[in-house]
C-alpha cells in the first residue's frame, strides 16, 4: 500500500536539486540538461515530494541514458480555479524513441522493448 503524502513544496527548487544531481551523469554522456520554468509555476505546491523526486530522478536519468545530446526539463503550469493550478512537467529527449507498435504495450507488465537498446553506456572520449 502506497500512503502518498500531500505537503507544500516547491517543485522549482526541488527540480533544481535533482538537475544538479544527474549533471555530472549528463556531461559524462556528453548530452545537455536543460531546465526550464514558465513564469506563472507557483513557487509552492502541494503534493507528495519524496514521491515526485523519485519518479523524475528516474525519468531524467533515463533520458540522459538514451539522449543523443540534449535532455529539456520543462515546468508549465494551468490555472484551473481559486488558488489551483495544473502543473505539468514533460522531460523531451532527442534518442531512439518508441515505435509505434511499441506504444501500445508501453503501460503492460514489463518486458524490454529490445534488449539491445537497452543499454546505451557508450561514451566518445
Amino acid at each position: 500500500m502506497l500512503v502518498v503524502e500531500k505537503l507544500p513544496f516547491n517543485l522549482q527548487h526541488n527540480t533544481s536539486l535533482i538537475i544538479d544531481l544527474l549533471e555530472p551523469k549528463a556531461l559524462r554522456a556528453r548530452v545537455s540538461l536543460i531546465l526550464s520554468v514558465e513564469k506563472n509555476v507557483p513557487a509552492w505546491t502541494v503534493g507528495d515530494a519524496t514521491r515526485i523526486r523519485q519518479v523524475l530522478t528516474h525519468i531524467i536519468g533515463n533520458a540522459i541514458k538514451f539522449a543523443k545530446d540534449s535532455v529539456q526539463v520543462h515546468i508549465g503550469a494551468e490555472h484551473t480555479e481559486g488558488e489551483f493550478y495544473q502543473i505539468e512537467v514533460s522531460v523531451v529527449d532527442n534518442g531512439l524513441g518508441f515505435p509505434d507498435e511499441a506504444k501500445e504495450r508501453l503501460f503492460d507488465e514489463f518486458s524490454q522493448l529490445d534488449a539491445s537498446t537497452t543499454r546505451n553506456t557508450a561514451v566518445q572520449v
